[in-house]
């Protein structure tokens, strides 16, 4: 009796990577989707107009004082601006985050000074960010 040949595992791999490039030959190439770009919400807009600046420091009862200097160089009076700053430790890990609010308010094309109390400071604090979260307008 004959023997049967076994095809080999190289066969089945070259015959499979032939059916994939006729396979993809045949296929159409698409045109990319053209996305519409995003449109800037009006807070989104005043928000890239501002700038800040802060000088922290911390008081003799741990408090952790921040010195804001906010410009507001959009065309629109802001108010209730909400500064949140968090305190991070040697690893950059956060310990702490503060929100605190300025009701008083900014007028278009204008500089605010502002000081407040954020909180308790983490004895372990490394860095601290300050950044505007919010605002009315």
């Amino acid at each position: 009796m004959a023997e049967k040949k076994r095809t080999s595992l190289f066969t089945y791999l070259v015959l499979a990577g032939v059916i994939g490039a006729v396979y993809l030959s045949t296929q159409q190439t698409q045109e990319p989707v053209q996305l519409a770009p995003a449109k800037v919400s009006q807070f989104q807009t005043i928000m890239q107009q501002l700038s800040m600046t802060f000088d922290q420091s911390t008081l003799d009862n741990g408090q952790l004082q921040v010195k804001f200097t906010l410009n507001n160089n959009s065309a629109n009076t802001i108010a209730n601006i909400e500064f949140r700053c968090t305190e991070f430790d040697s690893a950059n890990k956060r310990l702490t985050r503060y929100v605190q609010t300025e009701p008083s308010a900014l007028l278009p094309n204008s500089t605010g000074e502002y000081t407040h109390i954020m909180g308790l400071s983490h004895p372990s604090a490394h860095a601290t960010q300050c950044v505007v979260m919010n605002f009315t307008y």
